[in-house]
């Protein structure tokens, strides 16, 4: 699953760079270009300065609001792993820690869920009006999610040897990055953080990799174009290849006060993602379920 969130991620990653243009605003298919170039190059710390300094200071005080009130639960967790990555069988240690989360996964279910979904979103492309422009496009959500589902029981995430192999690279990637407990991190600004895990991303990316999630061929993938271009508005047509298939998408932007920004109201996909989910929990509470999926074709394999 992760595998397919790895888009979500670095398209988040996009629009933030994206709304975090200088004044005036650099033109948005170059500051994607910059992000992506920066989490191709494993250097957060590059991507972080394409932030302006008052996005910065808005970073850092969000991120001092976060740290700033210890939890001892989380932080005991987060010092267990740490020291687990930094013993000689740290890997072993991890496997073993992660075998109950293991046995709550069950590949076949979270693939059916993911079909569900995917239905649901046929089902809005079919009920869209004609000669309009959705803000999401639902149709190319419904094939990728049907590709995802299809994908997840191939992926082996229940795979103990794919484990073994993962934890090897997630204990290398938790000892690059220099942090030996909770309260260091927490007293790190976010710059400082971000220069300590820069070092994990290279051992991260093999961790995902164990499990086909190519995150560099992701990456290399992306191209962005400006389309519908003005002074203060524009259309930035997204693209990458995932599961073998190229995909694309398109972000309506707006120009306000010196930034990048998604436009508001309908044409903004995170107000129709939220409307959309919203429709998808009021059809389950009235005990609705996803569109009904034909049976399969029987197929004559020449048995009697």
């Amino acid at each position: 699953m992760a595998r397919h969130l790895a888009p979500m991620l670095t398209i988040f990653c996009v629009i933030v760079g994206i709304q975090a243009a200088d004044v005036p605003p650099a033109l948005p298919d170059l500051m994607a270009t910059g992000w992506v170039t920066a989490l191709r190059a494993n250097d957060l710390t590059a991507a972080y300065a394409l932030l302006t300094p008052a996005d910065q200071e808005r970073a850092e005080r969000e991120w001092q609001r976060a740290v700033g009130v210890p939890d001892p639960f989380v932080d005991l967790q987060i010092n267990i792993l740490l020291n687990m990555a930094r013993q000689a069988n740290g890997a072993e240690q991890i496997t073993a820690m992660a075998q109950p989360l293991l046995a709550q996964i069950n590949p076949q279910t979270l693939s059916n869920q993911v079909t569900e979904l995917a239905g649901f979103l046929g089902l809005a492309a079919k009920t869209q009006q004609p000669d309009t422009t959705p803000s999401l496009d639902y149709a190319g959500l419904h094939t990728w999610l049907k590709d995802i589902a299809a994908f997840i029981p191939k992926a082996g995430l229940t795979d103990q040897t794919k484990l073994k192999a993962a934890t090897e690279h997630l204990a290398a990637a938790l000892k690059a990055t220099s942090i030996r407990d909770a309260s260091d991190a927490r007293g790190l600004k976010v710059a400082e953080f971000i220069k300590h895990i820069s070092p994990a991303l290279p051992e991260l990316k093999k961790a995902l990799e164990v499990y086909d999630i190519k995150l560099d061929q992701l990456l290399d993938s992306f191209g962005f174009t400006l389309i519908d271009a003005t002074p203060t508005s524009g259309t930035l047509i997204i693209s990458f290849t995932t599961l073998d298939k190229p995909r694309s998408f398109g972000l309506k932007l707006v120009a306000k006060g010196g930034s990048w920004s998604l436009t508001d109201g309908a044409d903004n996909p995170i107000a129709a993602l939220s409307q959309l989910v919203m429709m998808s929990l009021l059809m389950h509470g009235m005990g609705a379920g996803a569109p009904a999926q034909p049976p399969p074709a029987p197929i004559n394999d020449g048995a009697l």
